[in-house]
């Protein structure tokens, strides 16, 4: 019988035999020929690696990069339509948060060691004005009647107030008590220079001199009361007076003193006044202008519903 090696483990098999009794290897009449048969599918099974099975429990691999705490995971392209939005609204509560802590921290180092809140901002100063400090009063502060008279300097029955009936009221109520007088600034929006005169009589008084100066504006109205320049002629009355022209000068020129002419005509727009001359007597208005007989009747009637005796020494009525 003869022998033929094994082309798989070289071992010695009969040409009758199917398979290698050495290693198992199926023979065919091919081989006997020559050539090799076909490599035994078992060995080939056999050479293929393990693949272990996996199941549903299993955890899944770990990332070959871990975040670390703190950080914001990369995005990757599969997952970017889902990341974005929630990457936007921490960076922008980031941002928001960050920009709070530097204001409070930077308003706390500016704010002053103290424990009691601000202060709200104060009122007007306008409106907060004292009585008192309103307008420009003749006579005695316990006086029982005050008289407000809202006049403008180129007003012509101002004028004639002044000159006709001031003289007797301040002989007859101011001078004995009866009587507290408050003058007050009411240029009217058509005299175009009765401003200059209400500004010049206020700097007349920084130094002292408002009844005269008053009294020769009224005395002389038709001087300034219709001439481009009103200041001109007004000056010259405060030199005749006396004033020191060079403050006279600076109060004009800086206009210092308006805010006092400005409080005044506040006050009468408040109290409804709408025409020169008006009288408010202890905070009535009159609704039309007084002589001076109609304005100390008025004082009468006051003085006698308070229970106030007139004084004796008063000369006889007119």
């Amino acid at each position: 019988m003869a022998l033929i090696a094994c082309f798989t483990c070289g071992g010695k098999v009969s040409t009758l035999a199917r398979a290698c009794p050495h290693c198992g290897t199926l023979l065919s009449a091919p081989a006997m020929g020559g050539s090799p048969p076909p490599v035994p599918l078992v060995r080939e099974e056999a050479r293929r690696p393990a693949t272990p099975p996996t199941t549903k429990s299993s955890p899944p691999p770990p990332l070959e990069s871990p975040v670390a705490p703190g950080e914001i995971p990369a995005i990757t392209k599969k997952g970017a339509s889902r990341a974005r939005p929630w990457v936007r609204v921490a960076a922008v509560a980031f941002v928001v948060l960050a920009a709070l802590g530097i204001y409070w921290a930077v308003r706390g180092s500016n704010a002053p060691n103290q424990d009691v809140a601000e202060a709200p901002p104060a009122a007007p100063i306008v409106a907060e004005v004292p009585r008192l400090q309103l307008g420009y009063t003749i006579g005695s502060n316990a006086a029982p009647v005050e008289i407000q008279e809202f006049s403008d300097f180129q007003c012509p029955p101002c004028a004639a107030f002044a000159n006709d009936e001031m003289p007797y009221i301040r002989e007859r109520l101011i001078a004995n008590g009866r009587v507290r007088w408050r003058f007050m600034d009411f240029p009217l929006e058509g005299h175009t220079n009765s401003p200059t005169a209400h500004l010049a009589v206020a700097c007349a008084e920084e130094q002292g001199k408002f009844l005269e100066m008053k009294s020769v504006i009224y005395e002389r109205q038709s001087a300034w009361d219709s001439v481009p320049r009103p200041d001109v002629p007004i000056r010259g009355f405060a030199g005749d007076l006396g004033l020191d022209l060079s403050r006279y000068d600076s109060c004009m020129e800086t206009s210092r003193a308006q805010p006092r002419v400005d409080a005044d005509y506040i006050e009468g727009q408040r109290l409804g006044v709408s025409f020169t001359p008006t009288f408010v007597v202890n905070g009535t208005v009159w609704p039309t202008a007084l002589n001076h007989r109609q304005i100390e009747a008025i004082v009468d009637s006051i003085e006698a519903l308070a229970g106030v005796a007139a004084s004796p020494t008063l000369p006889a009525r007119r």
